[in-house]
């Protein structure tokens, strides 16, 4: 039985099918090419991509059956798949449709399980080609899921936040990873802070990496301030608690990079989120003040200065350094008691960070 007989729903393709047919090497290219046909169609026409979703409950079996095979000759019709279902989320009425099909999810995120085992696989374009679509179907899915908490359980048929973080460890410094990089760390970053799992010491380790400058150029910095943020609150103090000795290098290269950073950034929100991870690590333990030393006399001279978030998250994180006894003579001494008592309405706010 050829492939086109297998999966019903391209059918509706028949004619064109029979156009295309002779130009491409075998059944598998020529049915991908349709269906990014039909990709692009659904972004481009919405009176396409509702009419297309006339046909999606059949689409969706086929879809699954598709998945199901490891040959790598599929690996090019699975990759379309998930840029069409990425598209289709534009539909209000196909979003609720997805979620429930929890089997064809979670046989999309153990691809990426599959893709990543070898070394020699994480090179090829096609596989990076590949992750990065299975990313832009999930980040879609995760924006729908986090409106709604209760939703937050469909993640547990599939795992995605754990399958990201083997993933989110290759070279950092590789341009042909930055996409899958950027993907995966957006996600992370929205869902970390109802997923409890993902709160130990490698992942720790793991985000710490991404903190520094050479991120900054390619978008990951942004991610990993807020994913560190969010890993450090409260709520996850006593769980850190217990495998914070493993830590100490990883929280010693974030307060080396925040001091730079600090000391030295012009962009207004990776200031702004630096000084709101300052002040979640100076929170979870007082005794991390004094990694963050350096930075006192220039948040002293941007609450002079400035105005708005930098201002205020200046303040914010001053008034935090100035609870360390070793530190508050130093600030003090620098006029800044003085500067955060003008300041006192605006520290009663809790940072945040910002996207």
């Amino acid at each position: 039985m050829c492939i086109r007989d297998r999966y019903r729903m391209f059918a509706v393709f028949e004619p064109l099918y029979n156009v295309l047919m002779p130009k491409f090497r075998d059944e598998h290219e020529a049915l991908s090419s349709l269906l990014a046909l039909a990709s692009n169609l659904c972004v481009g026409s919405p009176a396409f991509r509702r009419d297309f979703l006339g046909l999606i409950d059949r689409a969706l079996r086929d879809f699954e059956e598709v998945f199901r095979p490891t040959a790598s000759k599929f690996l090019r019709l699975q990759r379309q798949i998930c840029s069409l279902l990425a598209n289709l989320l534009n539909e209000a009425s196909f979003q609720e449709r997805l979620l429930r099909e929890q089997t064809l999810l979670t046989l999309i995120a153990v691809k990426l399980d599959l893709t990543f085992d070898t070394k020699e696989k994480i090179v090829s374009k096609r596989y990076i080609s590949f992750v990065e679509c299975i990313f832009a179907l999930f980040a879609n899915l995760t924006v729908i899921i986090i409106e709604n908490p209760g939703r937050l359980s469909l993640f547990e048929g599939y795992r995605l936040p754990q399958r990201l973080l083997p993933i989110l460890s290759m070279d950092k410094s590789d341009a042909k990873y930055t996409t899958i990089l950027q993907r995966g760390l957006s996600i992370i970053s929205r869902v970390i802070a109802d997923q409890p799992e993902l709160i130990t010491a490698d992942a720790f380790k793991l985000f710490a990496n991404f903190i520094d400058e050479s991120c900054q150029k390619n978008g990951l910095l942004g991610h990993a301030q807020r994913i560190l943020i969010k890993f450090l609150a409260k709520r996850n103090c006593e769980r850190i608690a217990q495998f914070e000795s493993q830590i100490p290098e990883a929280m010693q290269k974030i307060q080396t990079e925040l001091v730079r950073m600090i000391n030295t950034e012009t962009d207004e929100t990776i200031y702004s989120n630096g000084c709101t991870l300052g002040c979640s690590i100076v929170d979870f333990s007082i005794e991390y003040a004094l990694g963050l030393r350096g930075v006192i006399q220039n948040l002293i001279n941007k609450v002079k200065d400035k105005t708005g978030s930098v201002r205020k998250n200046s303040g914010l994180l001053l008034a935090r350094l100035a609870k360390h006894p070793a530190l508050i003579e130093e600030i003090r001494n620098l006029h800044g008691i003085e500067l955060l008592m003008s300041l006192s309405c605006l520290l009663y706010t809790s940072p945040s960070p910002r996207d």
